[in-house]
């Protein structure tokens, strides 16, 4: 598996987790200021410290992308953190090397592993509810009080929360309509979302969409959360607006001649949707949201007509 994968399977896969209540970086009682910021956790933790002006050193490496998400790259304003490779194991000499006063790790699936290593190297911000569980309004705020920056993440968390309702207000048709989101994966088997509380289904809630109830009363698979569908179901995705996620052009014209597709796409919902688009529903955060609710919701709107 490659790095970063595993910490980005919340794109297809439930994400589930322990709560680290107690690790938190202390806030308003920090005597110092952080300045070399390691973001371990995919997208959400560099997010958070990028969007109060505190480009990290250091973030997970990219895996399906080569570079990092466009509302990232935006925030860092020419800063190139090092990527380091977290997937399979945390690399905790270079971590320690980059000599960083402060570890975010909101995001990162295998921090409860880590977590006594990572904490003697520099404080850590852990999750709370779990990796990637936290609402992004308040890993801003955590981290914003970890940066001695309450007032600027107020300003994100409440700029942002304004474009998601200008959003919801300029598209009211997409209020109460139902929603799918499935990945296509080795061609004979589909994986979609099943759950209410899904990061990916709670982001879409801002917006007005709901998931569908035909999804939501699946099985779920080994991994909860997410059904398994085959080509022969594609009805099951039916849905005002039914997202399907291919990491490659490939995958999407592989999908797209299927015989089954034809019979798929005739209800006029279908929406293919890149990698990027699935990160920033799945890994929401100040910018992310920013980045859905100023372009991508606009896209769901035109398809419903």
């Amino acid at each position: 598996m490659r790095s970063a994968d595993i910490s980005r399977r919340g794109v297809f896969l439930g994400a589930a987790g322990l709560a680290l209540g107690g690790c938190g970086v202390p806030g308003p009682t920090r005597t110092t200021v952080p300045q070399r910021i390691v973001a371990l956790g995919y997208g959400k933790d560099a997010d958070a410290a990028a969007a109060l002006g505190v480009p990290p050193v250091a973030v997970p490496r990219p895996s399906e992308l080569s570079e990092l998400e466009p509302w990232t790259s935006q925030a860092l304003a020419g800063a190139r953190p090092e990527f380091l490779d977290v997937g399979t194991g945390l690399p905790f000499e270079k971590i320690a090397a980059l000599r960083p006063d402060l570890i975010t790790a909101t995001g990162l699936y295998s921090l409860e592993a880590g977590y006594a290593q990572l904490s003697r190297i520099a404080p850590v911000l852990a999750y709370t509810a779990g990796p990637n569980l936290d609402r992004w309004q308040d890993t801003t705020m955590r981290t914003g009080t970890a940066l001695n920056r309450v007032d600027a993440a107020k300003r994100a968390v409440g700029r942002v929360e304004g474009l998601v309702r200008t959003a919801k207000d300029r598209f009211p048709r997409l209020t109460g309509k139902t929603f799918t989101f499935t990945s296509y994966g080795d061609g004979t088997r589909l994986w979609t979302k099943n759950a209410r509380e899904d990061v990916i289904a709670t982001t879409l809630a801002g917006f007005g969409l709901a998931l569908s109830p035909a999804v939501t009363a699946l099985p779920s698979s080994a991994t909860k959360g997410l059904s398994a569908i085959s080509l022969e179901r594609l009805d099951v995705l039916a849905a005002d607006v039914t997202m399907m996620l291919f990491t490659s052009p490939q995958r999407r014209a592989a999908f797209e001649q299927n015989p089954a597709f034809a019979r798929f796409a005739s209800a006029g919902s279908y929406l293919p949707i890149t990698v990027t688009e699935g990160h920033a529903m799945a890994f929401p955060s100040a910018l992310s949201v920013e980045w859905l609710a100023t372009g991508f919701v606009g896209r769901i709107a035109e398809l419903l007509g």
